[in-house]
């Protein structure tokens, strides 16, 4: 008589022995999740209208240079989405239309969760400890095969990246690109050992990662790749390679840290102070300074060296260079079509958009975001966290970084963001990869680890199902208004005999009404939204 945990355990060993499979059952889950629905309801927001509307004009002109809407430059944002959506028509011969955008993002989206599990099999497998002492039940490669399946699992069935993977905004572009590149960068300063020729192959890896993320969002993008590398280069160096300072003296460090900055926020969000939430959201911004004094050991003799020396292994810095580079290029070839000022222009504007600094609503609406982006990987990773800070492991350098790429990374859009639960998209996959390295331990360490397993697997089935009933069934009904498909239609049905070149918008505009009516609607008296959106009154 067949034995059915052995079945089990047999078909659990072809999964993790097989990339393969593991491939196919994390694009089933993706699948399930995402594509129900995906375009059950028309373009519904400002950023999403912009993208298809620019991606139109782009292949009706042939230029793939300058975006632009009505005719008019529109630079919010690099190009990159533009490209990847036009290459993907090229490839179906369709023109680009809302299908087309969601198409891209939501491949966006897979690619993102296959790069997770391959980068978690690859850098976690890689973490050991050159320093220290091997432990085969610490990084067996099939207890890091089990993380990293669980890492792609939680991602493809994540509540906010499921969301960003739907929507034609391209944050969700730079889950792909962030992990490719610290993927790259990692394994080349893990894997000293690996040769010349091999980490540069990483290397040159994450440079064209960091190209496509700087064409997508700029230096932000870049930024949270730096802050995952070097952050991670340097807790790693602060905490096992340091003598080790008294524990007072950080204590002190990390607690004037945390004070300058809640004093900071208090003076900036003055007006503010006599509600709840933004003494919350200040108390919030003390603890992202508490981080900065945990790196006192850093300021040691020798510390500053060695982290260089690191750092140069790892490849970032001609990454970042490329990236950086990539991003110049095209900024130059606007330039020249365009002229300086309207790139000065454009930088100051999105500054002035994009940067809230110690907004006391930052900290805590990225923290709520965080606490269910990911879904059951986000319980998980909160509970890799507290594993961490309680009975603190001698852990490998790869760890070093993915807390670095989290905690950094959350610390910075914190400290500068203006709270918008889609600008933490790149932070997601590390989300994701701390969850599944817990939930591999607790399913090893725990007594009741099996079980913990099983209904973890179990919720992610029931999310993903949830989220495919939600979209394919209730979203159309609840955001059908918010779209402009349904009124363009009604409005240019033949009997009407509406002249489209002659429409008008008064007091509102959006790139959906162009997109559908298929010419410019001209908005008059405009006053909103904040884009510098030329018009005429």
């Amino acid at each position: 008589m067949q034995d059915p945990e052995g079945t089990r355990a047999a078909i659990q060993r072809s999964v993790l022995a097989h990339p393969a499979l593991a491939c196919i059952l994390l694009s089933a889950l993706w699948a399930v999740a995402t594509l129900p629905g995906l375009n059950a309801v028309g373009l519904i927001n400002w950023q999403e209208s912009a993208r298809a509307l620019v991606a139109q004009r782009m292949h009706t002109s042939g230029d793939w240079i300058v975006p632009t809407i009505a005719d008019q430059p529109y630079l919010a944002k690099p190009p990159m989405l533009y490209w990847a959506e036009l290459t993907l028509c090229r490839l179906t011969g369709r023109p680009p239309g809302e299908a087309e955008l969601r198409s891209t993002v939501a491949l966006a989206g897979l690619t993102g969760v296959l790069l997770t599990y391959f980068a978690g099999r690859s850098i976690l497998c890689a973490g050991v400890d050159r320093g220290g002492v091997r432990s085969s039940a610490e990084s067996s490669d099939e207890l890091n095969a089990i993380a990293a399946l669980w890492a792609g699992i939680f991602l493809a069935t994540g509540i906010l990246y499921v969301r960003s993977s739907r929507i034609g905004e391209l944050d969700i572009l730079l889950a792909p690109w962030t992990v490719g590149a610290i993927w790259g960068c990692t394994w080349a300063w893990v894997r000293e050992d690996a040769g010349l020729a091999r980490r540069m192959l990483a290397i040159v890896l994450a440079s064209v990662c960091c190209a496509g993320a700087a064409l997508t969002k700029g230096p932000p993008a870049l930024l949270s790749i730096g802050l995952g590398i070097v952050g991670g280069i340097g807790l790693w160096t602060a905490w096992e390679c340091a003598p080790r300072p008294r524990a007072g003296r950080t204590t002190v460090a990390a607690m004037l840290c945390g004070c300058a900055l809640m004093a900071a926020g208090a003076w900036v969000n003055r007006d503010a102070l006599g509600s709840v939430r933004a003494w919350l959201g200040i108390v919030l911004l003390g603890c992202t300074g508490c981080a900065a004094g945990l790196m006192t050991p850093l300021f040691q003799r020798g510390s500053l060296s060695r982290v260089l020396e690191a750092v140069w292994k790892s490849g970032i810095v001609p990454a970042l260079a490329t990236g950086v580079l990539g991003l110049w290029a095209w900024s130059r070839a606007v330039e020249a079509r365009l002229g300086a000022e309207v790139i000065a222009r454009t930088a100051s504007q999105e500054a002035s958009d994009n940067l809230r600094a110690l907004s006391f609503e930052s900290p805590i609406q990225n923290l709520e975001a965080a606490v269910y982006a990911v879904g059951v990987g986000s319980i998980a990773c909160i509970a890799a966290l507290t594993w961490l800070v309680t009975q603190p492991p001698r852990i490998s350098r790869s760890w070093w970084v993915l807390l670095a790429w989290l905690v950094l990374g959350l610390a910075f859009f914190s400290l500068a963001g203006r709270g918008t639960g889609r600008y933490l998209t790149p932070l997601w996959p590390a989300v994701a990869l701390l969850g599944g390295v817990w939930i591999t331990r607790a399913t090893r360490d725990f007594a009741g680890g099996i079980a913990i397993a099983r209904g973890a697997f179990i919720l992610v089935c029931i999310i993903a199902c949830t989220q495919a009933y939600w979209y394919s069934a209730v979203s159309p009904a609840k955001e059908a208004e918010r779209s402009s498909r349904g009124l363009m239609r009604e409005l240019l049905a033949p009997e009407h005999g509406v002249d489209r070149s002659r429409l008008a918008a008064i007091d509102f505009w959006v790139g959906s009404l162009d997109f559908y009516a298929g010419h410019h609607v001209l908005p008059v008296i405009d006053i909103g939204p904040w884009i510098d959106f030329p018009h005429e009154e």
